[in-house]
């Protein structure tokens, strides 16, 4: 095995000063949370942030168990402000002689109309500097 360079040496501690994975320079903060309606889990579907101006949005999918954790190739969501919205998970239609298959949102009983838009929804988040807990709880 050869010794590092010292231009190696350096580009590795410039590596772990600056972060691994977080190409984008943003502080992020970790997300993660437990989705209910009527106070059972939700046992499938998907979270999503939506920024509040700009930034792209991010989509975390919900676990048998109603938890979700938000993951990005950054490791989070940017600091800054979202809004939240539920949606159920998509299922994939046969083609038919009549239509092309494609996707479309699963019917389900368990996430209301008002939850499945950042618009509607009125679910909010203050994403910060490290790890936070952000819980959905839905009523009609």
């Amino acid at each position: 095995m050869k010794p590092l360079t010292i231009g190696t040496a350096a580009c590795l501690l410039l590596m772990l000063a600056v972060g691994c994975g977080n190409n984008s320079g943003k502080i992020t903060g970790a997300v993660s949370g437990k989705v209910t309606f009527k106070e059972q889990p939700v046992t499938e579907g998907i979270v999503q942030f939506a920024p509040v101006g700009e930034g792209y949005f991010a989509n975390a999918d919900i676990s048998s168990d109603g938890s979700y954790t938000v993951r990005t190739s950054d490791g989070g969501l940017p600091v800054g402000d979202y809004r939240v919205s539920v949606l159920p998970p998509t299922v994939t239609t046969p083609d038919t002689a009549d239509s092309p298959g494609g996707e479309m949102l699963k019917n389900v009983d368990n996430i209301p109309a008002k939850y499945r838009s950042p618009e509607t929804s009125e679910l909010t988040i203050s994403v910060v500097k490290g790890s936070q807990t952000f819980d959905i709880s839905m009523t009609e």
